[in-house]
């Protein structure tokens, strides 16, 4: 397996970059959050996405490495990370999906790497490749479920991940970080059903940021880039809060209000 070599150099020039090339791509990335997702807490943390696009783990990293300041690593295909070997610098280590003995080898590193520093977080998709972000069922793989066995005392978040074309001719970013769960040593449910469980879990998180973004409630969300020449986060939050004030006020509905 390939295994991370994490320059934090490195780490921060990439993400200037990505935020670079986010402010081009969409037109916004909006973020939210419970309110213990950055909670007090000592466990390591492992976040489970569903995986609709090459930004998602680009994006979630940006959030947590550079917004959160939290010591970020990611769980990659190891036919991703040959070719790119810089990955590992960012903090990338490779997972072969295909061979099992290599895949435990992978999960066997990560709960290592989480135990042995403060403040570290891993990205995961479970669901093993890229995939329409309607397509139901997820279609977990069972590593996740693995590591969490595995490591005992953990900490895991399900984020949910949407693009959507809005108001402008870039797509907008929404993640949505539903509420964290703990478990402790030993964990005593079987992989198969735990991955149940976890792909239950993402999909509810899933299907209720769908309803709130093609619903147009982006109240509850945070604005952390924007496209240049779109809005400033100020503008746009400020936008946003007078929006659902007339809605409220004269009590209409989105529908209503754009006719």
């Amino acid at each position: 397996m390939i295994t991370a070599d994490k320059n934090p150099q490195v780490t921060k020039a990439l993400c200037l970059y990505q935020a670079y090339q986010m402010r081009r791509t969409f037109a916004t990335v909006q973020v939210r959050y419970e309110s213990d997702v950055l909670g007090s807490h000592t466990l390591p943390t492992i976040y489970y996405a569903n995986h609709s696009s090459k930004w998602d783990q680009h994006v979630g990293g940006y959030i947590t490495e550079e917004l959160w300041k939290q010591d970020s690593y990611y769980m990659i295909a190891l036919q991703m990370m040959q070719p790119y070997p810089i990955l590992r610098k960012v903090g990338g280590f490779s997972v072969h999906q295909f061979d099992p003995f290599q895949a435990a080898q992978s999960m066997e590193y990560c709960s290592e790497l989480l135990k042995t520093g403060p403040n570290r977080v891993v990205w995961v998709f479970p669901q093993g490749g890229i995939n329409p972000n309607s397509k139901r069922p997820l279609n977990f793989q069972q590593g996740t479920a693995q590591l969490i066995r595995l490591m005992g005392n953990v900490r895991i978040v399900p984020v949910a991940i949407r693009h959507e074309f809005l108001n402008c001719s870039k797509p907008e970013m929404f993640l949505s970080f539903g509420t964290p769960q703990i478990f402790e040593r030993p964990v005593k449910i079987m992989t198969r059903k735990l991955t149940e469980q976890l792909e239950a879990t993402l999909t509810a998180e899933l299907d209720r940021l769908t309803a709130d973004v093609v619903n147009l409630q982006h109240e509850s969300f945070q604005v952390i880039l924007y496209s240049k020449g779109i809005f400033s986060n100020r503008l746009y939050t400020r936008y946003e809060q007078y929006a659902s004030r007339f809605r409220d006020k004269f009590g209409l509905t989105n529908e209503e209000e754009s006719v």
